[in-house]
């Protein structure tokens, strides 16, 4: 943790002033976001004129501002841009409002320490130096085309991060002077204060703004310091040497320790270097007592009256990702502009609902069921003009202001050389425009967004499928668990919620559900038969045309044939276990494979498929060595002598089976081997992935789905990632907002998503 050492610096027309009070410095309140615990966060500021704001109006501003920063929920950033949305948001309102011409802007300087971490955010032509013994950097907007706040609802944020060591400082600066340069501030963090006060204000006008912070080892104060001559009248040739002098000289800083409850504590300093600092008397860094934190207090009056108006007054702001506050506000304007403008009438009701209560002069020539329709009819009216109002204006101001603020996020990504940084942007920029897509879509939001989501996939390595529906008459309450394709192009699908395969029965180009199609529990043929659990397609050219197997958790067995009853075929329960359950089947080269988690063991069985019936008693797939995590799996695929399982974590056990003896990698290494990368182990941590299958030649492959990103993972056989692949949807379809259920490939290489009831198709890269 670090001490800052902070130097105010405050010229204006040439005269020193002792503060600055459009400085803060705040760590986090008792309320804030877990994330933000231990953070520092400092602002500058500057509005476009000296007295456009006064000292308590500014000091609220700023206390608003780090409350919103603590309270929001996300990265630094994240904080950072909702804090500058709420300024600029501010005053975008108070100048709207303002009939003199005189609009204030403002140009902001934010950092967050983290840590040994400084994230720096600017809003606004200005600048932020950071000083170290090996480096100089002067961040700032070099095309000089940075807005000030509120004058645009577009923010132009622009974002760096430095790692800062003891003695490094950094320098907050709205409008530097043109000496201020990295080549002559170089090497600043290791001369005095004195020297350095000397260096910068050599030169300088008649105004000038800065927040001059060194970072030494600490337990998280804030010293103050102050130089012993007035900053009007130091001066320094650049490059001028300056006497050497060794004074140990005690100083006695203003502190205080940015913990929750605190008090005031002065520790004195010794120093190698010149007199920079005279013992003054201290004054306290003031914590609000709303929000602890510190913020510099000036001490001369302002012109302006100290009351605070409303506008600077926004609303708590806890989350500010909810875009309806302000139009709630607009209904409430709407609704109280009609009551005034029909407050004659709601008089003239309440006389005459006055006049039918008993011992009321009822003379009147009035019906009561007309005033009892007006007194009705007056408040829906209301309501409807301003329901009319909000939906007409609401909506589409919403979807812009989200719009430009990711437009103005995707042009900072591409200022920027760093890739982590890079794609964080564009990850708030994806972020914002499906917010803006929730209030309706355009051609710009569709072309910004595509835009965006091709470079997040580029740098991803991630390719887009466009998908369509297949079928749209499958009943709501259905939910599909598996999908596995015919041999004659149709498809069968597990619904999970009645335990049924149905079967979808291709026609020309399109599909159709076979409403005659039998499989399952409930038929006269198979009255053991359970709700099925998992379902394998049966290679053509059997006896009796059955086209799709499936399986219920007693390791019951049907073979279903379109237009007929199915088969019945309880499976051969091996001698030496007498138990058999089912988790998961599939069929590969002839041998159907049999997952029984429950009873930890995979078993194939050798009779020929074509026979549709299984008498022989099964295989153990393992051997002497059975896999320790057997009983997590979830499912499995299999491509000749290689079995894959999926456990319910997301890792998978790989085995290769040998007659002598079957090796397992329990779990299995997999390996990013995607262009740029180099071999990297994957681990699925966020990821739910459910499904595991494996293709046939020419490009054997094993792919696994994954509910949380709605993504598919093409893998090798020997389980190098190759691809990502994603739903791409067409303008005219839209992708379901929920978790996959079900995926599959097809042999003529279509990919099928299922997402419970809807299903839906597109071309494998």
């Amino acid at each position: 943790m670090f001490d800052l050492y902070l130097l105010p610096i405050n010229l204006i027309n040439g005269q020193e002033n002792p503060e600055l009070s459009n400085l803060w410095i705040s760590a986090a309140p008792r309320r804030h976001e877990r994330t933000r615990a231990g953070d520092l966060l400092l602002i500058l500021l500057t509005f476009s004129r000296i007295d456009a704001i006064s000292t308590e109006e500014t000091q609220k501003i700023l206390q608003n501002l780090a409350t919103t920063y603590f309270r929001t929920h996300g990265s630094a950033t994240a904080g950072l841009r909702a804090a500058v949305e709420l300024l600029n948001s501010t005053l975008l309102h108070e100048n709207f409002n303002k009939k003199d011409g005189n609009q204030i802007s403002a140009v902001l300087n934010l950092a967050v320490l983290r840590k040994d971490t400084l994230f720096i955010a600017q809003a606004g032509p200005t600048h932020t130096f950071v000083l170290s013994q090996n480096e100089t950097h002067d961040y700032h907007d070099p095309q000089m085309s940075a807005r000030s706040l509120g004058v645009s609802r577009s923010i132009a944020l622009r974002y760096y991060q430095a790692k800062l060591q003891p003695g490094d400082l950094f320098i907050f600066c709205p409008n530097p002077p043109q000496h201020w340069t990295t080549e002559s501030l170089a090497n600043s963090s290791t001369i005095s204060f004195e020297q350095l006060l000397r260096r910068l204000l050599n030169q300088t006008g008649g105004n000038l703004q800065a927040a001059v912070i060194q970072v030494q080892a600490g337990n998280g104060q804030v010293k103050r310091l102050k130089p012993r001559t007035p900053l009007a009248s130091t001066e320094e040739v650049i490059g001028s040497p300056v006497p050497p002098q060794s004074a140990k000289i005690s100083v006695t800083p203003s502190s205080i320790s940015l913990g929750e409850s605190t008090p005031e504590k002065v520790t004195p300093i010794e120093t190698q270097s010149q007199a920079v600092v005279t013992p003054l008397k201290s004054e306290a860094l003031i914590t609000p007592s709303t929000s602890p934190g510190v913020y510099i207090r000036r001490e001369y009056t302002s012109a302006k009256k100290d009351t605070i108006p409303a506008w600077v007054k926004p609303p708590p702001v806890s989350q500010p990702e909810k875009p309806r506050t302000s139009f709630r506000k607009q209904l409430a304007r709407v609704w109280f502009a009609g009551k005034r403008r029909l407050s004659g009438m709601c008089q003239k009701i309440a006389t005459f609902l006055g006049r039918l209560m008993p011992g009321e002069d009822r003379n009147t020539s009035m019906p009561g069921s007309t005033m009892l329709f007006i007194a009705i009819a007056v408040p829906v009216v209301i309501v409807a003009i301003a329901t009319t109002v909000y939906f007409q204006s609401g909506p589409s101001q919403q979807h812009q202001m989200y719009l430009e603020q990711a437009r103005e996020l995707v042009i900072q990504s591409g200022k920027e050389n760093d890739i982590v940084l890079q794609r964080n942007l564009l990850k708030q920029a994806d972020q914002l425009l499906t917010k803006a897509e929730e209030f309706g879509k355009s051609q710009e939001s569709n072309a910004l967004h595509q835009q965006v989501q091709q470079s997040l996939d580029l740098m991803d390595g991630v390719k887009r499928i466009f998908m369509q529906p297949l079928i749209t008459q499958l009943d709501r309450r259905i939910k599909i668990k598996q999908i596995v394709s015919g041999n004659n192009g149709d498809l069968y699908i597990l619904d999970q919620t009645s335990g049924q395969v149905l079967r979808l029965a291709k026609v020309s180009q399109r599909y159709e559900l076979d409403e005659k199609f039998i499989c399952g529990p409930g038929s006269e043929t198979d009255p053991a038969m359970g709700s099925v659990v998992s379902i394998a397609p049966i290679p053509s050219g059997n006896e009796f045309n059955a086209t799709v197997m499936a399986v219920d958790n007693n390791a019951n067995l049907l073979f279903c044939v379109p237009d007929d009853l199915p088969l019945f075929n309880p499976l051969p329960v091996p001698q030496t276990s007498q138990i058999l359950n089912a988790t998961a089947i599939t069929v590969d080269n002839g041998l159907l494979y049999l997952l029984d988690a429950i009873n930890k063991s995979v078993w194939y069985y050798t009779d020929d498929i074509a026979k549709l019936k299984y008498t022989k008693e099964p295989h153990f797939f393992f051997g002497l060595s059975t896999p320790e995590h057997l009983a997590e799996s979830i499912d499995l695929a299999v491509s000749g002598e290689e079995l894959y399982l999926l456990r319910n974590d997301g890792k998978i056990t790989w085995c290769t089976y040998s007659v002598n003896q079957t090796k397992c990698d329990d779990p299995a290494t997999l390996k990013d081997m995607r262009p740029g990368k180099s071999g990297e182990p994957i681990e699925f941590s966020d990821e739910r992935v459910i499904q595991i299958l494996t293709t046939a030649p020419p490009d054997p492959s094993v792919y696994l789905l994954d509910q949380q990103s709605v993504s598919i993972y093409h893998f090798s056989l020997k389980l190098n990632l190759q691809h990502i692949l994603r739903p791409q949807q067409d303008d005219n379809y839209f992708i379901p907002n929920e978790p996959p259920t079900a995926f599959t490939i097809t042999p003529d290489h279509q990919i099928l998503i299922a997402f419970g009831y809807q299903l839906f198709s597109g071309a494998l890269p």
